[in-house]
């Protein structure tokens, strides 16, 4: 089995691939006697750039994996990440290795294209473990009757923003909110897609909402399910309900209930550590259901060393071990440096601590601290006294991005 980079006039086999794996409708290519000249348009918006990987056993091809290239957040900088989707397995070569040889392969191409990071939705948590991804942050889903919340006026307007309106105002909103989101798309891709989308046509609705002075502060695109005004998110319905504070947060909700004749209730995500209990006064019909954003691993463990917030001044040293990049094993000496990046170099000096790549993803990106190192069974402290606070900090980790 061996895997490689699919070329453009070969994306018939993935689309065959991704509809038998899926059990999606499929017909056969017609044959094209005539290459057609694309029409060039006039266009801001940053295209998708996906590399495809196809797995082949011979003259035979089996499996296939999408990479996204997607700049994302991390600690205050604009990092690439590598995301990945689309990955199927015709039936009669399942368990035979056509995705690891994919994903192997993927990973070694976005470490040498200087991804930092790898971001993934999974169909099973433990099996991408085998890979080196580990749980992202975890997000809770509240299901609120309008009649449980306790909210006060806190003024402002709210405006319904129509297909063909001017969207800055909700990017600004998207912007203010996700530069504290370690993992969040800049720029958002589903929110510079609604550029060119009537949504409206899917019976979906966005609103937002301006403090006293006019500042964007938040805004709320949602839909109808079965009674619920829905502002989740899903691969088939991308909508959203982001809020720069809480007074924000309060007059979206505010004006949601307003619909209580048509809506019973609420449905929206927040990031883990946004706490909203302070707004329900009758909370046993609400529902907070906890999940998990993502699965991420590191690609690049120096790079990531470099550009991570750390507070005053020291040292670390951490051992990584990883299985598919040998370019991340070994002894990490991180010298502190709040005014820039710090000073990463391999060492021969005893580790402070030693765990596996997933683990130590989680800590950088925020969705573990210092204090959860002892409810981490594969992280081994050898040196308690090491500085681990100043390095392992609680963050906001949340990306809003499907693909």
């Amino acid at each position: 089995m061996r895997a490689r980079i699919v070329h453009s006039d070969e994306m018939h086999k993935v689309d065959l691939i991704s509809c038998v794996a899926f059990e999606v409708p499929w017909e056969r290519p017609k044959a094209v006697e005539e290459k057609k000249e694309e029409k060039k348009t006039e266009s801001n918006k940053p295209r998708d750039r996906w590399t495809w990987w196809l797995s082949e056993d011979g003259d035979a091809f089996c499996g296939c994996v999408g990479v996204l290239n997607l700049d994302v957040r991390f600690d205050g900088h604009i990092v690439s990440m590598g995301g990945v989707g689309g990955v199927a397995t015709l039936p009669e070569h399942r368990r035979k290795g056509a995705i690891r040889v994919c994903m192997n392969a993927g990973l070694k191409k976005m470490y040498e294209d200087g991804d930092v990071f790898s971001v993934l939705y999974p169909f099973s948590r433990a099996y991408y473990r085998q890979f080196g991804y580990e749980d992202g942050a975890s997000i809770t889903r509240w299901t609120m009757p309008f009649a449980s919340m306790k909210l006060p006026e806190v003024g402002g307007t709210m405006q319904l923003i129509l297909p063909g309106d001017d969207l800055s105002p909700v990017h600004e909103v998207y912007n203010a909110c996700a530069e504290n989101w370690n993992l969040a798309a800049a720029p958002s891709r589903w929110l510079t897609r609604m550029d060119g989308q009537s949504w409206m046509k899917d019976k979906r609705y966005l609103y937002l909402w301006r403090d006293e002075n006019g500042v964007p502060g938040g805004f709320m695109l949602f839909s109808k399910s079965d009674g619920v005004m829905n502002c989740t998110a899903s691969f088939g319905l991308e909508n959203a309900l982001m809020f720069r504070d809480v007074r924000a947060l309060v007059a979206l909700l505010r004006f949601a209930k307003g619909f209580a004749a048509d809506y019973e209730s609420i449905r929206f995500d927040v990031p883990q550590g946004v706490r909203v209990q302070s707004l329900i006064s009758e909370g046993n019909d609400v529902k907070g259901e906890l999940y998990y954003n993502c699965m991420v691993r590191l690609v690049n463990v120096k790079r990531a060393l470099e550009l991570c917030r750390t507070e005053g001044e020291g040292s670390i040293v951490i051992s990584v071990s990883d299985g598919i990049l040998p370019e991340n094993n070994g002894a990490w000496k991180v010298t502190f440096n709040p005014a820039g990046e710090n000073l990463v170099e391999q060492t021969t000096e005893a580790p402070d601590v030693s765990m596996p790549v997933g683990e130590l993803t989680q800590l950088l990106l925020g969705i573990c601290a210092a204090s959860d190192l002892p409810m981490m069974p594969r992280v081994q402290i050898l040196n308690p006294s090491a500085p681990f606070s100043r390095i392992f900090l609680p963050k906001y980790c949340y990306i809003s991005d499907l693909f």
